[in-house]
């Protein structure tokens, strides 16, 4: 993996950082099912809901209110978020910032019948 605006020389070193900062997550899953979804959503709340208010204005009380009630439309949130972010390499030190990309990727899991 090549990560921007990482000089070529640093990308080995800098992925060791990754690794390093995303170990407590080896027991992640990728989401297949709307069930998955939220499950995932749920055991890594306290992450994800950090990620989405470093990139928004949202209130936290309901982001836990949408995700409480399942409301699908937390993928916009998710997504909007992610839009938000910055596009560099050190995003990726951020913990569970591969788990809230996958939530981003396959929020299409929540909206299908």
């Amino acid at each position: 993996m090549s990560y921007l605006r990482v000089a070529p020389w640093d990308q080995k070193q800098f992925h060791n950082k990754v690794i390093e900062a995303q170990k407590d997550f080896s027991d992640y899953c990728y989401p297949y099912t709307k069930e998955e979804y939220w499950q995932i959503v749920d055991k890594y709340w306290p992450h994800i809901k950090d990620i989405v208010l470093k990139f928004t204005f949202l209130d936290p009380d309901d982001l836990d209110k949408w995700v409480k009630e399942r409301n699908p439309e937390i993928t916009n949130v998710f997504n909007d978020a992610w839009f938000n972010a910055p596009d560099s390499g050190k995003i990726h030190l951020i913990p569970a910032w591969h788990i809230f990309c996958d939530l981003c990727s396959e929020s299409h899991l929540l909206h299908e019948n």
